[in-house]
């Protein structure tokens, strides 16, 4: 079962009383975009881009059984990009019951403690997204608790989900807090809960997601604010990545350059985030700083990544927190070049190959009569075509060196193997080469004879049958 938090467009709701504060704000966009290796499900808790100062949060938190089957294994699967959840909802007997449901910690859920000094009124949830797959849970209670231990009481009834499962997701009603008086006047060190329970899946792989509404904020928790609370006094916004790929190559210090906005005041300087391999800020690394409500942090990425394809970036400034960048991928060796291909012809071969996309400088083409051992080092690196005319390399000979992904060996003879390896370079360090190799042939040594003289002609004068 999956406990769900409360999601709304990053505006304030339309019906609720003036004065209405956003209390909290997510954004979904980027998360699992591209799907990460190894597959991960977004953070947990995933924290909020934006927080009132009257209450805090750590954010999105996934029940003990989510992403795990009954029996406590494990699950597989990949999640879907822009939205956030999981799969592992139990399908056994009793699963669609909510009290066994919330026994087996399939739920998601969300805290809020109210700062000292302040009071909190929870007023609404605007409408938002839910995806799910065809096994995944079909419906989900809302629930609330008052207090670390406080008992958890039903909003409303349970809800059908819909039967979309598509990235669209299914569109779910505004729910209104407002009459609910737990909720109302809550004071400073008092903490609230909210959570969903998820029952009916037919599968342990099955998925259920708080899911993207718009490229804005995703998810907010709508109400009022009093003593020395207040609504969020800025926001944050994380300009375009010059490149989603970061070449940690060699020990190599990448340069880093990243551009910011914001609304409001800033409460303090703005600092640029990096996560784990895994998108998680549990412990970030700060990489740089500015000061300004718009400017240019320039920073490097750390020589000391591992690779990974699930990195983010974000910004923050006090309580202000950017939505993350899409997902970054480290590389830590040199991706080599791939289709290397060799055509042999009179004394020449023609060789063919595609360059890698990313960390890639220059290809470095080696030929020799043994197969090619030695390993290139060094920038520049003079080759020529003509076999034996370019720089050594080992016992070979470089014949390319460049960005095309075609070259003509010359100078060949016919008969003799020749061994080929096409080398890819990111910054100072070369790949280990991916090898072929051709024998050159004569042409001449296949003369044309007519087709009567190879087939024979019998005694009426007509061509054998073949």
């Amino acid at each position: 079962m999956f406990l769900v938090t409360l999601l709304t467009f990053g505006f304030h709701f339309q019906g609720s009383a003036q004065g209405t504060d956003t209390l909290a704000t997510w954004e979904l966009t980027g998360i699992n975009v591209p799907a990460p290796n190894p597959v991960n499900w977004g953070p947990s808790p995933l924290p909020a881009q934006n927080v009132s100062s009257a209450l805090t949060t750590p954010g999105w938190t996934r029940g003990s059984g989510v992403l795990f089957t009954a029996a406590g294994v494990a699950t597989t699967g990949s999640p879907a990009g822009n939205a956030w959840g999981g799969n592992g909802w139990d399908t056994l007997a009793g699963a669609g019951d909510l009290a066994s449901t919330i026994a087996r910690g399939d739920f998601v859920f969300i805290s809020f403690t109210v700062a000292n000094g302040s009071t909190v009124s929870f007023t609404s949830i605007p409408a938002y997204n839910v995806r799910r797959s065809s096994s995944g849970p079909t419906t989900g209670q809302w629930q609330y608790s008052i207090g670390t231990a406080g008992t958890f009481v039903n909003i409303g009834t349970p809800i059908i989900w819909g039967s979309v499962t598509t990235g669209t997701g299914n569109p779910q009603p505004a729910l209104d807090l407002s009459t609910i008086s737990d909720l109302q006047s809550i004071t400073g060190g008092t903490t609230v809960t909210f959570r969903i329970v998820n029952m009916g899946a037919t599968s342990s792989g099955g998925t259920w997601y708080l899911n993207q509404v718009t490229s804005g904020r995703d998810i907010t928790f709508m109400g009022t604010t009093g003593g020395g609370g207040g609504g969020p006094a800025a926001t944050l916004s994380l300009g375009a990545l010059a490149s989603n790929t970061v070449c940690a190559i060699g020990g190599s210090t990448t340069p880093l350059t990243v551009t910011y906005t914001s609304t409001g005041t800033l409460s303090g300087p703005v600092e640029l985030q990096l996560s784990d391999a895994s998108g998680s800020f549990a412990n970030p690394a700060v990489l740089g700083s500015a000061t300004g409500s718009t400017g240019t942090i320039t920073a490097s990425w750390p020589s000391t990544l591992t690779a990974g394809t699930g990195y983010l970036l974000r910004l923050v400034s006090g309580t202000v927190t950017s939505a993350p960048s899409a997902a970054i991928s480290v590389l830590t060796t040199v991706p080599e070049a791939t289709t290397f291909a060799a055509v042999p012809s009179n004394g020449t071969v023609t060789l063919t190959w595609t360059n890698p996309t990313r960390c890639f400088d220059q290809a470095l083409v080696v030929a020799d009569i043994a197969p090619v051992t030695g390993q290139p080092s060094g920038n520049v690196i003079l080759a020529n075509p003509i076999f034996g005319s370019g720089a050594s390399v080992g016992t070979g000979y470089a014949v390319f060196a460049g960005t095309a992904q075609t070259v003509t060996v010359t100078g060949l003879t016919n008969g003799q193997t020749y061994h080929f390896k096409v080398f890819t370079q990111s910054g100072n360090t070369w790949s280990s080469g991916v090898s072929v190799q051709s024998t050159p042939f004569s042409t001449q040594g296949f003369p044309l004879r007519s087709i009567a003289s190879v087939i024979g002609v019998n005694s009426n004068g007509v061509l054998d049958s073949l």
